[in-house]
C-alpha cells in the first residue's frame, strides 16, 4: 500500500473511531437520562398515592378532636403529619369554608405541588356531621433535590468521560500523525526498492560524521560499490529481474556489515557503505567478504542462475581535510579504477594534500542522479 493510501486509511479509521465513540456516548447518556425521567415520573406517582393515603387517614383522625374541641389532640396529629418531608402545608377549614387552622411547612415556587381536600365527618348516635375540611399539599421538593443531585453527578461523569474520550482521540491522532511523519521520513531517507538508505540520507550521514570527532580515535571508512554483470540480468529478465537482483544484493550487503555500519543505494546498481570506526585491515576484510558472498551466492530468476560480482573503492575519512562531495568522488574513482583492472577487485584511494578535482567519474556516471 502506498504512503498516500496508508494516510487516507488512517484518517478514515480515526474518523470512524470518533463517530463510533460519539454514538456510544450519546446512547449511554440518553439511556441514563431516559431512566432518570422514568424514575422521576414514578416518584411523582408515589407522592400522589401517598397524598391520597395521608388525606384519607388524617381526615378520619381529625373528626373527633375537632368535633369535641380537643385542640391539643388536633395539634398532636398536625405535628405528626407535618413531620413528613413531602407535606408542604396543612389547612383545616370550618364547614362554612373559613380557615380554622393553617400550617405551611415549606412551599417553593420552583417545585411542583399537589393539593387535595377531604371532608372531615364526625359520626355519633345522631348521625354523620361534617365538622370541617382537610386540605393537604405535597411538593416534589425532595425528589427534585434528589434528581438534581443525580443530574449533577451524571453531568460530572459525562464531562469526565468526554475528557477521557477526547484525550483518547487526541492520543490516537497524535500517534497516527507520528506514524505518518515516521513513514514520510522513512520514505524520504530510504530507497523504495531495497529498503536501504538513499543517496540523500547517506550524504546527510556523512555530513554529520565529518562534523564529529571519532570517539575511538579510529577514522571511519567509506566504500563505493559497483556491481559487475548486472546488465546481463537486466537483458535476460528485464527490469523485474533487475529489481529482484538489487534486493538480493541489498540483503547480502546487510549481512556482511556490522550493526553500526550504514548501507545505502546510491542509484542504479551502485551502493555505498559507511564503516564506523573501522581500521583498514577490517575494511579490507569486509570488502573481500562482500565480493566472495556475491560470487558464492548465485542470484536465481525463473530457473536461471546468475553470478554477480562487485568492484569496490575504499577511502579513509579524515575530518577537516575534505568535504562530503570530495569523499564520494574519491570512493567512486577508486571503484572505477577497480573495475578497469579486474572484476571483483578492491581499490584503496590514498588521500592527497589537496582535494580531488571536481571533474571526475562521479559526474559522468549515475552517482549524481
Amino acid at each position: 500500500m502506498t504512503g498516500l493510501g496508508c494516510k487516507v486509511q488512517r484518517r478514515a479509521s480515526l474518523r470512524f473511531f470518533s463517530i463510533v465513540l460519539a454514538i456510544c456516548l450519546l446512547s449511554f447518556f440518553a439511556t441514563l437520562f431516559t431512566g432518570e425521567q422514568a424514575r422521576y415520573n414514578s416518584d411523582l406517582r408515589e407522592i400522589q398515592s401517598k397524598l391520597n393515603t395521608l388525606g384519607a387517614t388524617y381526615s378520619l383522625l381529625y373528626a373527633e378532636p375537632i368535633a369535641k374541641g380537643r385542640d391539643d389532640v388536633r395539634d398532636l396529629y398536625t405535628v405528626a403529619l407535618l413531620t413528613d418531608l413531602d407535606v408542604s402545608s396543612l389547612v383545616i377549614l370550618t364547614p362554612n369554608g373559613e380557615t380554622a387552622f393553617e400550617n405551611i411547612n415549606h412551599i417553593d415556587a420552583k417545585h411542583e405541588t399537589y393539593t387535595q381536600s377531604w371532608p372531615i365527618n364526625f359520626a355519633d348516635n345522631d348521625g354523620i356531621e361534617r365538622v370541617g375540611t382537610l386540605a393537604l399539599t405535597m411538593s416534589s421538593r425532595r425528589i427534585d433535590s434528589a434528581l438534581e443531585q443525580r443530574l449533577v453527578s451524571l453531568v460530572t461523569e459525562f464531562t469526565a468521560l468526554l475528557i477521557a474520550a477526547l484525550f483518547a482521540v487526541a492520543v490516537a491522532f497524535r500517534y497516527s500523525l507520528r506514524e505518518a511523519f515516521s513513514q514520510l521520513s522513512h520514505q524520504a531517507n530510504h530507497d523504495a526498492l531495497t529498503g536501504l538508505m538513499n543517496r540523500r540520507a547517506m550524504y546527510n550521514l556523512l555530513t554529520r560524521v565529518l562534523e564529529q570527532k571519532p570517539e575511538s580515535g579510529i577514522q571511519p571508512v567509506l566504500m563505493f560499490i559497483d556491481l559487475n554483470k548486472f546488465k546481463q540480468i537486466n537483458d535476460a529478465g528485464g527490469h523485474q529481474a533487475g529489481d529482484a537482483a538489487l534486493r538480493f544484493v541489498a540483503g547480502i550487503l546487510r549481512r556482511q556489515v556490522r550493526r553500526d555500519d550504514a548501507v545505502a543505494r546510491m542509484g542504479g546498481d551502485e551502493f555505498c557503505i559507511l564503516l564506523r570506526g573501522c581500521e583498514r585491515v577490517n575494511a579490507d576484510q569486509i570488502a573481500t567478504n562482500i565480493c566472495r558472498a556475491l560470487e558464492r551466492e548465485p542470484f536465481e530468476w525463473q530457473g536461471s542462475h546468475f553470478r554477480l560480482g562487485a568492484s569496490i573503492g575504499i577511502v579513509d575519512i579524515v575530518n577537516g581535510q575534505y568535504g562530503v562531495d570530495d569523499y564520494l568522488r574519491l570512493a567512486d574513482n577508486g571503484c572505477y579504477q577497480a573495475k578497469r583492472q579486474e572484476y571483483g577487485n578492491i581499490q584503496h584511494v590514498e588521500l592527497a594534500v589537496q582535494p580531488p578535482p571536481a571533474q571526475s567519474r562521479a559526474q559522468q556516471c549515475s552517482l549524481g542522479t
